[in-house]
C-alpha cells in the first residue's frame, strides 16, 4: 500500500490538466458535466483523462485520503464569519 505522501506526489505528478481534472471530480466532487464546463473541455475529454489518471494512480487506495485537511488553512475564514454572526 502507497503511504499518503506518496498519494500526493502520484497525483502532483500528473500531467496537469489530469491532475486538474482528478482533483475536480475525485476529490472535490464535482461531475465529469461540472468539470467539462469549469474547465471548457468536452465531457468525453474529461472521461478519457479520468481514466487516464485512473490507470496511472491505480496502485494507490483512495483519492479522498490523499490530501490531509489541515485546519490553520481554516482560520482567517472562521474568522471572518464568526465576525459577521457576531456583527448581526
Amino acid at each position: 500500500m502507497i503511504q499518503n505522501n506518496e498519494h500526493e506526489k502520484a497525483i502532483l505528478n500528473l500531467p496537469f490538466q489530469c491532475r486538474m481534472i482528478y482533483m475536480l471530480h475525485k476529490l472535490d466532487g464535482f461531475s465529469v458535466a461540472e468539470t467539462a464546463v469549469l474547465l471548457n473541455i468536452s465531457e468525453s475529454e474529461v472521461t478519457e483523462k479520468l481514466e487516464l489518471a485512473d490507470e496511472i494512480l491505480k496502485k494507490v487506495n483512495t483519492a479522498t485520503d490523499a490530501f490531509e485537511f489541515n485546519l490553520i488553512y481554516c482560520d482567517s475564514m472562521v474568522e471572518r464569519v464568526m465576525k459577521e454572526i457576531k456583527d448581526l
